[in-house]
């Protein structure tokens, strides 16, 4: 693309380049050659500056021709009302116009070329920090050469997940820089293989210090080459999303290796206990939470109970009163009267299976991990760049709310405000000294009561349904106490700071910016690929550019080749090894025995007929679609080189 002169202050844009100057404040008087380098110019001065920019108004001359085109922040203007509040079937979107005034107008001259004859620079917002601006809209985009490329991978077969995956790695990953508060601690059995193995990074460990009031942890996954079980130590960020605190393979489930593995976990966690514990009741757990937690209260992980009442108990009604009973918010009188962690791993997603070692083990877990902490940068992306959708007429205790949680906590307080209102006041108000006591009920509903207690000097509300307590968001039945008394903010007492947008603004930073040697290398790696991808959409398009490009990477290959491989020698020191692999888990085969009949001989069932001799395709009943016997075997196991394999028809047992 060729440059472009800048009248303002005579200078060179490359409008393409991403490493482009930093623009002066006044760009009036630039000009382009078309209308569409005017706007590719403008989208990347935009993802320099950190927003999004659209097109905006059009004007055109009395044949059509576009004279003038306006182009914006994405924040510009006001979102207009189109549908009413009322029975909306679906939640409203986000604001994210908000009246930013920041533009340029773009005319066209008498030489048909476009020039910047207005342009305002100021945005009423924050702009998107540097890591924040691939997800910005007029960012988002894909090149030619790598459409090309995917479609070539999807013709073979390649998932587009794994598509994806791999241009993430191609264009560099998630994080580029050396991690100098990455914590790693092993044991050695007596022979001096691996036995217990931790590790955490920085990541991890900085939001243990915002996060870390609860960890959950369970051992489920022991699908690797050593039948060894994963324990991922997992707590919930300020959007309620899944963390993880740290990682651990276990040589086994013993009070020994758990207390082990905390106390490794306390360690890199500077010594700061959490205050709950939730585990899947494993007594050797509880055993290990004792000792090295002692403070921390244990509590076990409901959707495991709802599973165990299932299993050993088997009544529907039973199972559905019993959930309700975990879900609601009851006294303890009530719960004794009336009689959620989801599984933990399931939010990793790790493809797992029993060939797998130790280097995949991990490479799955850093890829899963890296992948919620994307989401996680997403949504901080969405709070800092959208305002929620009001819907209550209490305008200044929402707007001042949704200023402060994120999106997800402000959807659960939003849901309680809206739910005040289905309550009223008991008279009178009881008053004793300093604190005023509410009896709530629901409008005509059961005649159950709600006590809520404000102690008027320090502003503190107690509700006897507990909610708060449990979940860290106010009760519809405070929030109604809070409208009777003219409050127009929450106060600090119905404020828990791990679920507002601030949650991690004192977290502590290990991020070293003396790159590694290796982390400068996949740099390197990501930016001459995505140039040498363009290189080679363009090249292939005649004979002439393709021979041309062909010979000259051929000899910059054979040029780099040798030097790289001159220096790789002179640098070239011999790792030794001194720490060995577990020994890999014995796959048990079936036993030969004397009447047993020899596999050549043998006769296979196939399922579908029940009969001897055949298989799928040479079946006589199911090229004829004749009845099967629906009363033969069903039997779990099927029988290939001497070997039973089970089919697993149950993930959760019988």
């Amino acid at each position: 693309m060729e440059t472009v002169p800048n009248v303002a202050d005579n200078c060179s844009i490359d409008l393409h380049g991403a490493e482009a100057k930093c623009l002066a404040d006044n760009i009036v008087g630039m000009i382009f050659e078309s209308h569409f380098d005017a706007w590719e110019f403008y989208k990347d001065y935009a993802k320099i500056s950190g927003f999004s920019a659209r097109r905006a108004t059009t004007r055109k001359d009395a044949v059509g021709d576009v004279k003038a085109q306006e182009f914006c922040c994405s924040r510009a203007g006001f979102r207009k009302s189109k549908t009413s509040d009322v029975d909306r079937q679906r939640a409203p979107r986000a604001i994210t116009r908000i009246g930013c005034k920041a533009k340029v107008v773009v005319m066209s001259t008498n030489s048909n070329q476009w020039r910047i004859s207005f342009s305002h620079t100021e945005h009423n917002h924050p702009l998107c920090p540097t890591n924040m601006r691939p997800f910005l809209r007029s960012n988002r985009k894909v090149t030619y050469a790598d459409i090309k490329e995917a479609r070539a991978m999807k013709t073979a077969g390649i998932r587009t997940s794994q598509i994806m995956n791999l241009f993430q790695q191609q264009s560099g990953g998630f994080q580029q820089q050396q991690d100098n508060g990455f914590f790693i601690q092993y044991s050695l059995d007596e022979s001096l293989r691996l036995h217990n193995l931790f590790w955490c990074d920085s990541t991890s460990r900085s939001d243990y210090t915002c996060f870390g009031d609860i960890i959950a942890f369970d051992t489920t996954y022991k699908a690797n080459a050593y039948g060894r079980p994963l324990m991922p130590i997992v707590g919930v960020n300020h959007h309620h999303h899944t963390i993880v605190f740290g990682i651990a393979i276990l040589a086994d489930e013993t009070v020994d290796t758990f207390e082990w593995v905390l106390r490794a976990f306390l360690e890199a966690m500077f010594n700061k206990t959490p205050i709950s514990v939730v585990t899947d009741g494993d007594r050797a757990m509880q055993r290990a939470i004792k000792t090295v937690f002692p403070l921390a209260r244990h509590r076990i992980c409901s959707w495991h109970l709802s599973r165990n009442a299932q299993a050993n108990i088997g009544d529907k009604k039973f199972t559905a009163a019993f959930s309700r009973c975990m879900s609601a918010w009851w006294t303890t009188t009530e719960f004794d009267r009336e009689w959620r962690c989801e599984s933990m791993n399931a939010a990793l997603a790790i493809v797992l299976n029993s060939k797998k070692t130790y280097i995949d083990f991990v490479r799955a877990i850093e890829n899963a991990i890296t992948d919620m902490r994307i989401k996680e940068l997403k949504e901080d992306f969405v709070c800092a760049q959208t305002t929620p959708y009001t819907t209550t007429k209490l305008t200044d205790l929402e707007g001042s709310a949704s200023e402060l949680y994120t999106q997800a906590s402000f959807g659960i307080f939003q849901t309680e405000l809206q739910n005040e209102t289905l309550y009223r006041l008991m008279e009178p108000i009881v008053e004793i000294g300093q604190s005023r006591t509410f009896h709530l009920t629901k409008y005509r509903g059961p005649s159950k009561i709600y006590e809520v207690v404000l102690d008027v000097i320090t502003e503190n509300l107690m509700c006897s349904c507990r909610k708060f307590e449990t979940v860290g968001i106010s009760c519809c039945h405070q929030l109604h106490v809070l409208k009777l008394q003219d409050y127009s903010n929450l106060p600090q007492s119905l404020i828990l700071h791990r679920w507002t947008k601030n949650a991690k603004l004192s977290a502590p930073s290990f991020i070293d910016f003396n790159v590694s040697p290796e982390l400068k290398q996949m740099s390197h790696f990501a930016s001459l690929r995505s140039m040498s991808s363009r290189l080679c959409y363009v090249a292939s398009q005649t004979d002439e550019t393709f021979r041309s490009a062909k010979d000259e990477i051929v000899r910059l290959t054979a040029e780099f080749d040798e030097t790289c491989t001159f220096m790789a020698s002179s640098s070239h020191t011999e790792n030794k090894r001194n720490v060995q692999d577990p020994r890999r888990k014995l796959v048990k085969r079936k036993q030969n025995h004397k009447n047993q009949v020899p596999s050549s001989s043998r006769k296979y069932h196939y399922s579908f007929c029940n009969m001897e001799g055949h298989n799928k395709n040479t079946c006589p009943r199911l090229k004829l679609q004749l009845p099967t016997n629906s009363y033969g075997p069903t039997s779990t196991f099927f029988e290939e080189d001497d070997m039973e394999i089970p089919v697993a028809l149950n993930f959760f047992g019988p």
